[in-house]
């Protein structure tokens, strides 16, 4: 266990007065047990009545947003100055030095770190000093309702990317992040990489992975490629899934008939009605799950809106109980050609962590893609432990030729 180090991210002598896969496969219920969950995140930019939680948040990011911050200097004589930010920015022209807070999910938390039963925060920040490089600091901050108390920011490094912070208590929190690889240059990293650190005495050490700390179970619990959400609008197509352990996003974009996205890690937040996949890099993508199943894809801020879906409730008569590590698989198919594959148009896939039938789930799809000639069907199966145990053995006909796209019950059968 080593103090954590800060990188020569300044200038020598600079001081402060502050500082894939394929697109197509399965996809699943927005089960918060599915992500890696961080603490939950508010936009606070919308103009709707708040709710008390969601004030109490953006309240406190306020206060954030226009603190005083220490940050340190490199030199010959390092010191530690201060930087004052308002509404989450701190520049100083002279020096060609910007740094700014980040509001985006994933780049905060809020939670009690060293268990004193008040309200702590950590906030990422980027800093330029004129040149190529962006370097990000995460910025702990104990008692923000109080007396605030900010630490000293953690240097992570050049342009690496922040999944996700989450505060584990016992004075710990770990990051999830995209640094460089061996072989990456500085403005492309491509690892990703957790670490964890532990506050001791107002300092903050990075630490070996403790050995109370596991991978999220649900996500372990799916194989290794297993598609969580696959959906369709009118001009994309967007899969979630998971690989070695991490959540990630493809996007493709139907216009130009490029891979946007392929296999970038997503930001995994949940909220008291659902979980949202997001990445927040160029061609932002937000992929909301609620709940009871309804699914939403937002590029750039903007919802999509040329979408149609088929829902319903999958079930089985026998009377048995499924295990916490069942996975759920439903999907919308296309399978009007007897001679070609089905042709999966959505799909969703969940593990079920003690829950029992029925089971929810909307399929969204690209209504341009229907023709009234055709035949759609949808389709479930349940396994366990790699076995399947239950499986429809009747064709589930949906959209066209009069059949149902809403209340659709999918009867599934032992095998």
């Amino acid at each position: 266990m080593k103090k954590l180090a800060f990188s020569r991210m300044f200038a020598a002598g600079l001081s402060l007065t502050v500082l894939g896969q394929g697109i197509a496969a399965a996809v699943p219920s927005p089960l918060p047990q599915l992500a890696q969950t961080s603490s939950p995140w508010y936009n606070c930019l919308t103009r709707e009545v708040f709710t008390p939680e969601k004030q109490a948040w953006c309240d406190r990011l306020n206060t954030l947003f226009n603190a005083t911050y220490p940050m340190p200097t490199l030199g010959p004589d390092p010191q530690v100055g201060t930087a004052t930010f308002e509404n989450g920015q701190f520049s100083d022209p002279n020096r060609e030095l910007t740094i700014t807070l980040f509001r985006e999910q994933g780049r905060i938390a809020m939670g009690d770190i060293d268990d004193d039963a008040s309200m702590d925060a950590i906030v990422t920040m980027v800093m330029n000093t004129g040149g190529t490089g962006n370097f990000v600091y995460l910025a702990p901050v104990l008692n923000v309702d109080g007396d605030r108390v900010p630490l000293m920011p953690i240097g992570l490094g050049d342009r690496v990317r922040i999944v996700d912070i989450e505060i584990l208590g016992n004075n710990r929190f770990s990051v999830d992040m995209v640094t460089q690889g061996p072989n990456d240059p500085a403005c492309c990293p491509s690892l990703e990489v957790v670490q964890y650190y532990e506050l001791r005495d107002r300092e903050i050490v990075q630490i070996p992975q403790p050995d109370d700390v596991a991978p999220n179970p649900a996500v372990s619990m799916l194989p290794n490629g297993t598609t969580i959400a696959f959906f369709q609008t009118g001009g994309y197509a967007v899969r979630v899934f998971v690989r070695d352990g991490i959540t990630r996003m493809n996007l493709f974009n139907k216009q130009t008939g490029r891979l946007e996205l392929n296999g970038v890690s997503a930001v995994v937040s949940m909220d008291p009605e659902g979980v949202t996949y997001s990445y927040d890099g160029p061609n932002w993508t937000h992929v909301y799950l609620n709940n009871t199943s309804g699914q939403s894809l937002s590029m750039n801020g903007e919802v999509q809106q040329d979408v149609a879906s088929v829902s319903g409730t999958i079930t089985y008569r026998p009377r048995i109980a499924l295990p916490p590590n069942a996975i759920v698989e439903v999907s919308l198919a296309d399978v009007s050609r007897a001679d070609a594959p089905a042709r999966v148009l959505a799909s969703q896939t969940l593990v079920t962590q003690g829950r029992q039938v029925p089971f929810a789930f909307e399929l969204n799809y690209d209504p341009s893609q229907i023709s009234n000639r055709d035949r759609y069907v949808v389709q479930s199966r349940i396994t366990v432990d790699g076995e399947l145990q239950f499986i429809n053995t009747s064709a589930i006909n949906v959209i066209t030729n009069g059949n149902p796209t809403q209340n659709v019950e999918v009867v599934v059968d032992p095998v």
